[in-house]
């Protein structure tokens, strides 16, 4: 191999995706050849590596799969609970927002109609035909329940739209640790 080919494998070692036989490729090349001044470095890490014969201690690996297991068992078990909870806090708390604000306004029209200032109430009759009157209030009804209606449409979509993103979520966290587990095998 070429210098070249040495800087290419040394690069590919420092970003951790040289295999077994590459690294050992290069610790024999570091060990053998002389070396110029700006390899003095690499040089330094593959003798340090190669001194370095360290043993795993037994049940080491049965220990390490034991805790990674139970890590992701936790790991697991916490998604499962905060992917519930987003959906559950969103509704309840407009439910709440909704009747809150129905409340205020009643509150605010009954202060206004039925305050005893001396003068006549703020909210007089403005028709003289009851007919006339039911029939404005009806359209009036009807306006309400239009507007209330599409904006209860958008908040369903908003939920189904935050419920499909947590679902994609999930699959994409499922299948990272699917992998992970795989690679740990």
């Amino acid at each position: 191999m070429n210098m070249n080919d040495i800087n290419k494998l040394l690069h590919k070692f420092y970003r951790g995706e040289t295999d077994l036989e590459e690294e050992r490729y290069l610790s024999e090349y570091f060990r053998q050849s002389p070396l110029s001044s700006d390899s003095d470095h690499d040089s330094e890490v593959f003798h340090a590596l190669s001194r370095y014969s360290g043993e795993v201690p037994s049940g080491l690996n049965h220990k390490m799969d034991t805790l990674i297991d139970t890590l992701e068992q936790e790991e697991k078990e916490k998604e499962k609970t905060s992917a519930r909870r987003p959906v559950m806090k969103v509704l309840p708390g407009r439910v709440i927002g909704l009747v809150a604000s129905i409340m205020l306004v009643a509150g605010l029209a009954r202060w206004a109609y039925f305050r005893d200032d001396g003068n006549s109430p703020v909210l007089a009759d403005t028709y003289d035909n009851p007919q006339q009157a039911h029939d404005a209030a009806l359209n009036a009804l009807q306006l309400f329940s239009q507007n209330f209606s599409k904006g209860t449409q958008s908040v369903g979509k908003v939920d189904k739209q935050i419920e499909a993103t947590l679902e994609i979520i999930n699959q994409s966290l499922n299948e990272n640790a699917t992998s992970q587990e795989t690679i740990m095998k």
